[in-house]
């Protein structure tokens, strides 16, 4: 044995034998898969909530489609916007629009923040939010600019 293997083999039962060097060794950690983590039952579980509350969302909002007389229609001009109140609730308005001779209503109320588009300003045929500056088109209430992702009602 050479000078260079003793001294590696002197280190070696040093340190197995050190106790400040028994403190520092790293506990052995076992990974478990994400499927076993989070079983495929639960996540199918979730999907199917999920769907069924789109599901009540979506019925209910249908249900609560009606036909609302607007008396004072003649009297918005071209690119005029004005909020109605359609509902019982403070929150059940709707944004009328008349654009190129045409009347268009969507919702009142970001879809991004809640701020009322009824003060907000009409370019072209889409309606920009005062708050963050969200477009939404008055032809489909569909979001044209970020941040807003979801549709006007």
């Amino acid at each position: 044995m050479n000078f260079l293997t003793k001294r590696l083999l002197r280190v070696n039962t040093l340190l197995k034998t050190s106790k400040r060097s028994m403190a520092f060794k790293a506990p052995i950690v076992k990974r478990t898969p994400m499927f076993r983590r989070f079983p495929v039952k639960s996540a199918i579980s979730m999907l199917t909530l999920t769907s069924f509350w789109m599901s009540q969302r979506y019925a209910t909002a249908e249900e609560k489609y009606c036909l609302v007389e607007i008396e004072n229609v003649e009297n918005l001009a071209d690119g005029e916007m004005m909020a109605l109140k359609v509902g019982e609730a403070d929150n059940d308005k709707v944004l009328v629009v008349r654009y190129k001779g045409k009347i268009f209503s969507v919702g009142n109320f970001c879809t991004h923040f809640g701020v009322p588009l009824a003060s907000s300003v009409l370019f072209d045929d889409k309606v920009i939010c005062p708050a963050h500056n969200a477009a939404f088109s008055i032809i489909d209430g569909l979001p044209e600019y970020a941040p807003a992702k979801d549709a006007l009602p």
